[in-house]
């Protein structure tokens, strides 16, 4: 049995949370190719790339394939526009952000975790996440037979849990078109939507779509939601038109999760370290050691919690605030801890009662099991 204490992990946690560049609104376009592409994209539909000031200026970014090894990126809320070689091109954010995988290279990908971004609607929405989406929910990913004419009936809480119930019949729920490429069925709403501005923008479906509700502008809407390989589209049905189907603010999401590390949204540093080695209290026949955690979180920031354990053991972060369990955000799990190493990040809500928080991580393998609880303060 092979235990692993990845430090270099821990250090790599470390420097991604202390290096996220500073935000500010793009002084303008980084290329005259990127104008275009975002001209015409506009031109199709209202909010295709989301407005100027919204956007980060240009960057250069690694891509194993690009000349000199980098190319010229510039984020969106919705999207990105790379220069790869001459030509402008559009990642695969929403696979990226499901995946936690960042591709660096045309059959290059460097692991990530997802992250604890709400996947629309308010930044203070509790979920669905991309990770309890992306970790939570692989029955979405799953290859699905055709179901044309029929509806779906899968719905998600804010917590990532399946509800499984009748939506109705509508032109966000009725399966209107098939995916062969991904064995997914396409809601009637998303089929005209791409239909209309090019399959090219948004991509192949790569999940079936799912009902969840969300909060919108400070109000609970009944949201049906469907990633693709480009884009993540909403429909909801009492917007008026065109506005009926909407993309998701992947653009946004993915600098954030790449760059500030998303589940801090102030931007400010997380800092970690070793918890006192009084306040960790181990159980059971596999050990399960935490390496670190924020030790103080002030409400509506970020925190990490990083944990050794036997290679390949299934574990799970339960954290518990003084107001009860945490339900304000999904936390990761199980993952399987493939190098010894397992790593949570979520947000902290400004709902979250302030004073002393538990985390326990419990692990099992090979018919063992074991426990690490520690402690840490969340503040106002």
């Amino acid at each position: 049995m092979r235990r692993a204490c990845h430090f270099g992990f821990l250090i790599s946690v470390v420097l991604a949370l202390s290096s996220a560049p500073a935000t500010h609104a793009a002084s303008g376009f980084a290329d005259p190719a990127f104008q275009q592409q975002w001209q015409q994209g506009e031109a199709v539909t209202p909010n295709f790339w989301g407005p100027l000031a919204n956007a980060r200026d240009g960057q250069q970014e690694a891509y194993k394939e690009a000349s000199g090894g980098q190319r010229l990126a510039q984020y969106f809320d919705k999207g990105r526009m790379e220069l790869t070689n001459g030509t402008v091109t559009n990642g695969l954010l929403a696979v990226e952000l499901m995946s936690g995988m960042i591709q660096g290279g045309d059959a290059q990908f460097d692991r990530k975790f997802g992250p604890a971004i709400p996947i629309a609607g308010d930044e203070d929405n509790p979920g669905p996440t991309y990770a309890s989406v992306g970790g939570g929910a692989k029955y979405l990913f799953d290859s699905t037979p055709n179901q044309s004419g029929g509806v779906t009936t899968i719905t998600l809480t804010a917590a990532g849990q399946r509800m499984d119930s009748p939506l109705g019949a509508s032109p966000g729920t009725t399966f209107a078109a098939y995916d062969d490429a991904t064995k997914h069925n396409v809601t009637q709403a998303f089929a005209a939507f791409r239909a209309k501005v090019g399959i090219g923008a948004v991509g192949y479906a790569v999940t079936e779509p799912f009902g969840t509700t969300m909060k919108v502008g400070g109000m609970p809407k009944d949201l049906v939601v469907q990633v693709f390989q480009r884009r993540l589209l909403t429909y909801t049905a009492s917007n008026p038109d065109p506005f009926r189907v909407e993309f998701g603010n992947i653009g946004k999401h993915y600098y954030q999760w790449r760059y500030e590390f998303a589940n801090n949204p102030s931007g400010s540093q997380i800092t970690i370290g070793k918890p006192p080695a009084d306040s960790v209290q181990k159980s059971g026949s596999l050990t399960v050691n935490i390496l670190a955690v924020t030790p103080m979180v002030q409400r509506g920031q970020g925190a990490t919690l990083v944990a050794t354990v036997m290679s390949g053991a299934q574990c799970m972060l339960q954290v518990t605030y003084q107001s009860g369990p945490a339900t304000d955000v999904l936390l990761p799990g199980p993952r399987s801890a493939d190098s010894g190493s397992i790593a949570w990040i979520w947000r902290v809500t400004q709902t979250t009662v302030p004073g002393p928080a538990t985390a326990v991580v419990s692990c099992t393998s090979d018919g063992q099991s074991g426990t690490a609880t520690t402690t840490f303060m969340i503040t106002s």
